[in-house]
Order: C-alpha cells, then structure tokens, then sequence
C-alpha cells in the first residue's frame, strides 16, 4: 500500500468538517497548527501566497502585438474593480477599465503600444507605423480564464476562486484579497476587500449548515478558518442556520 501523502491526509479531514479542497485545482493545501485568532475559530485549510500567484501567472495570454509578444491578464482592487495586466519581459503595468476606455500608451522594451476597451475588449497595436499586427483580447474571456486557472477552495455547496495582489513596490493595482464565486446563471460575484484588513482580523465570508467560514491573512499563506454561528445569530431574522450559504460580506457582480 503506498503511503498515504500529507494533501490526502488533509482532504480525509477536511471532508469529515465538511470542507474540502479541489486538488485539481488548489496546489499544495497543508493542514497546519496555528493559534486561533479567535476562542471558538479553528483554523482548517492554508494556501501559499506564492502559489495563488503561479496559478494566477498561468492564465495570462500571450498574444503578438507589433515586434513583440504581450502578456494579458486580469485583476482585481479592494473594491472589486476590475483591472487588465500588461507585461512584456520584465516590465509590467496594470490599468483599470475607466482608464482604458479613453486609451492609454505604454513603452515596453521592445516597443511603446496602445491599448484601448472597446466594447468589452482591449484593442493592443503599436504606436508607430504600420502598427500591426494588432490584437484583441475579451475582458471577459480573461476573467473567465483567471477563474478557471485560480487556486479554488470549496466549501460545500460554494466554490471559490483565489485571487491575491500583493503589496508590491510600483504596483498599480492597490493590495488586496479576493473571493470569486459563479452562480448557477454563470454571473461571477466577488467578496472583495484590502489585504491589510484581511491581515487584521479574520473575514467571515459565508455561512453553511451553521458554521461559518472565514479568511486571515497570515504571511506567507491565506488561512481559512471555521466557527459555529454564535446561538445569538441562529436565532436571528438572518437564518444563518440555514442549509443554503448564507453571504455574510458584500458582493459585487463583475462584468461578463
């Protein structure tokens, strides 16, 4: 019998709480042993940092723009605003969508380009003559790749998508801590929020069969954490004893 490794062990345990991890999907989930943030919080699934930014790496789309070859992704602020990546070689920049609707220009090594929205899509061309070939990239498709390709947690019935933009020195795109969920019409809803007040204190996401489940922050990893709903909450209008997920954060629906 071939021995059994520490992501099975976890995967055993946490079906048996009721939370299970996608291991297609999420690389490297290890149980660990830390304090509790809080008496009754117990923590029960961590993710590296480093690895929901490999997954996020991985959706990018290399499309060929002028003499060169561009990067396209997708990310998220703190206030679920959504913004498109560009990278070529080291250099990389990020804007949000208002922005590029009126078009931005970006010098790149190999060239300086210009990308525009129109409707739904980022248009990519050179700024100097001929200015092809050009590209175009469906905002949408990139999110759905981004959500595809996240590190992805599940807790039964809601599966969510990872997605993290750290503090980084030059970074446009302020830090923040992101949880995307699909509905069953396909809409894509985000629990969204500033990395520093997910370093704070534990965020209580959702709620399930009377226990909720929450995120912290705990350098270098994302740390789920568990709790009963307080009896003084199951007893309240808000019916967090429910057998459907309760969302105990806002939302905000991203565009498709």
């Amino acid at each position: 019998m071939e021995p059994v490794t520490a992501l099975q062990s976890l995967l055993v345990w946490a079906h048996l709480m009721g939370v299970n991890a996608v291991p297609a999907r999420l690389p490297q989930v290890e149980a660990v042993a830390f304090a509790p943030a809080a008496a009754d919080a117990k923590p029960i699934l961590t993710v590296p940092l480093k690895d929901v930014i490999a997954e996020q790496d991985r959706a990018v789309a290399w499309q060929e723009v002028g003499r060169g070859s561009i990067g396209f992704g997708v990310g998220l602020d703190p206030e679920a605003g959504l913004w498109v990546k560009f990278r070529q070689d080291r250099v990389r920049s990020a804007h949000a969508l208002a922005a590029l609707e009126g078009g931005v220009v970006e010098r790149f090594p190999v060239e300086s380009y210009k990308f525009v929205l129109e409707n739904g899509n980022v248009r990519a061309f050179p700024v100097q003559e001929p200015q092809t070939p050009q590209a175009i990239v469906s905002v949408p498709a990139m999110l759905r790749q981004a959500y595809n390709l996240a590190a992805h947690v599940l807790f039964t019935p809601v599966d969510y998508a990872v997605l993290y933009e750290p503090e980084t020195q030059g970074s446009a795109i302020p830090a923040s801590v992101s949880l995307i969920r699909e509905d069953q019409a396909g809409n894509f809803w985000v629990t969204y929020g500033k990395a520093s007040e997910t370093a704070a204190a534990i965020k209580w996401f959702v709620a399930i069969n009377g226990v909720m489940y929450g995120m912290k922050l705990e350098a270098p990893n994302l740390v789920f954490y568990s709790k009963p709903v307080p009896p003084v909450a199951l007893e309240s209008e808000q019916g967090l004893s429910a057998a459907g997920p309760v969302f105990l954060l806002p939302e905000s629906r991203l565009p498709r």
